[in-house]
This record gives C-alpha cells, structure tokens and sequence, in this order.
C-alpha cells in the first residue's frame, strides 16, 4: 500500500469519502482509457475507486452502472457513485464473487453463468428500448466507426486498395445499416474477456458478472453472443448458447461481414497490427468476406 496521494484524497471527498478514514491506497492502474483506478482500505474494509478526470467518453461507464442497476442486471456492488466516480466492492476482498482465470472460460458451467447474465442483459435492454423512443445518449452502436472514409482508409493501412471488397463495403454500408437496425436492437457488452469476469465463490453453478462497461452500447443480440463466446473454449460456448436460447439467423449473416469490418478498421488504427486480427484479414485475402458481403446484402434487400 502506498500514502494517500492529494489526487485521491480530491476523490475521496468528491464520493463523500474523508480522506483521514483512509488507511492505505494503491494505484493499480492508469486505465489506457483515460481513467484511474485504486484499490483503498477504510477501517478493515477495502475497496475500488474508478475516477474519470473531465467528461471524456470513459464516462459512458458512470452511465452504464446506474443504467444497468435501474434496470436490474447483476452488477459489483456499488457503493456509491457521482458524475465522476464510482466505489465499488473489491473482488479480492469480496466474500461473494472472485476475479476468474483464463482456465474458467474453458468450463461449461461457467459458459452456462456467463450466457445468462447475457440473457438477462438482453432480455432488460430490449424492453427499455421499445420502452423508449430515445436510446441514452451515451450508447453508441459499434458498427458506427464503419463509414466510407473509415474503410478507405483501412484499405490503405492494409496496403490493400486493389482489393475489390473494399468498394463493395462502402457502396452496401448503407444498406447493411438498415438491415441491422430493422432486427433485434437491445444492449451490447461488446468487451467481453475473462479478466472482465466475476464469477461466484462456490465451483457448483456458479453464477456471473461481467465488469468494466466503457463500452456498452447497443447492437443485434447475436453480436455480443458473438463477441462473447468468441473467448470461450468449445464446451463453454456450447454451454452459453444451450443457456442463453437461439437468435434469429438473419442475425448472423448480417453480422459475418459487419464484425469482420469492425475489427480491421480498429486494427488498422493501432500502432501496430495486432495477432486477433489476422483472422479477419485471412477473410479478406481468401475472398471470404467479399462472399460474405454478398450473401449480406441479398439478405438485406430481402428484408427491407
């Protein structure tokens, strides 16, 4: 444990915290995304602390915890929260739930946990949208960096351009777009990664919670069922999907080339391309995602 920074004790009292109550702190992380993240004893108890410093994007997270907790989605027991801060149960400490292992997601009782916090998450959304003519401003689509220039570009970094597939892309964005608004839209996790997993203390049933909401949005059912098992091993998956239900199949096909766009325009922006992304690019090379566009936009001009 360290001393208590005059940075933390500002978000100490911003979350009603006095400071003097503090008996130790730890920065574990500067989050990349923008925010900072302690772990602090008060008395004998401990805690996280998540602080966003200004109203940047990272804030989406404090919108998505009250959002999630008035909807009823398990959730890490919030202490309290403000516009900038969140004070959360520690999962070292917690009594109740445990960070998982990269060997949990290999479990099928543990894909079985993980499909119905994914249920429940879906089946909230769903009904608050309808509810709602407006979705919270703070939700986006993930599929909204997919723009004519946005794949141009990529075609460029990939060193692609001569590529066929990337013109077919940009003239049926449009069109895949409506198909993907005109079937289920509910609430995406879109993060989905053990490290991003509580699950129960006890190994028999256990039940689960997913963490960090950065990225919550919205989206097709079927794509955060994706994104989801895609990290799964194969018994775990299975489990999920025997838990969660079935999805429409239109689903899937307008996903195939909208996540394999996704991920290589996210690729392309990094600094260095990165290994889970070479499947996608595999896709464009064999000719398999100019095939997969194809079968998307008859699909698209059937449905509209």
């Amino acid at each position: 444990m360290i001393l208590v920074t005059s940075q933390l004790r500002e978000v100490s009292r911003h979350l009603g915290i006095d400071p003097k109550r503090i008996t130790g702190a730890e920065m574990f992380s500067s989050s990349r995304h923008g925010h900072s993240i302690w772990r602090v004893r008060i008395g004998e108890e401990s805690f996280v602390i998540k602080w966003y410093p200004d109203e940047s994007s990272e804030v989406v997270e404090i919108g998505a915890y009250k959002l999630l907790r008035e909807l009823g989605v398990p959730t890490l027991k919030v202490y309290h929260i403000t516009e900038r801060a969140i004070l959360l149960e520690d999962l070292d400490s917690s009594e109740k739930w445990r960070l998982a292992s990269k060997e949990d997601v290999t479990l099928p009782q543990v894909g079985a946990a993980i499909g119905h916090w994914y249920k429940i998450l879906h089946e909230r959304g769903s009904d608050l949208l309808q509810r709602q003519q407006r979705k919270p401003p703070f939700l986006k689509r993930e599929t909204a960096i997919l723009t004519e220039q946005s794949i141009a570009d990529t075609a460029r970094a990939l060193g692609m351009v001569e590529n066929p597939v990337w013109q077919v892309a940009i003239d049926s964005l449009a069109l895949l777009r409506k198909a993907e608004c005109s079937l289920s839209m509910t609430l995406n996790y879109n993060d989905f990664h053990w490290t991003n997993l509580a699950l129960s203390r006890g190994r028999e049933n256990p039940k689960a919670v997913i963490f960090d909401y950065h990225l919550l949005g919205v989206g097709m059912r079927y794509s955060d069922c994706r994104n989801a098992t895609d990290s799964l091993g194969p018994r775990a998956a299975a489990a999920f999907w025997d838990e969660y239900g079935s999805v429409n199949p239109n689903e899937i096909v307008i996903d195939r080339p909208l996540s394999t766009l996704h991920a290589l325009v996210v690729a392309a922006g990094l600094p260095k391309f990165p290994s889970w992304a070479r499947g996608s690019m595999d896709l464009v090379v064999n000719g398999d995602l100019l095939r997969d566009l194809r079968e998307a936009i008859d699909l698209a001009k059937a449905l509209l």
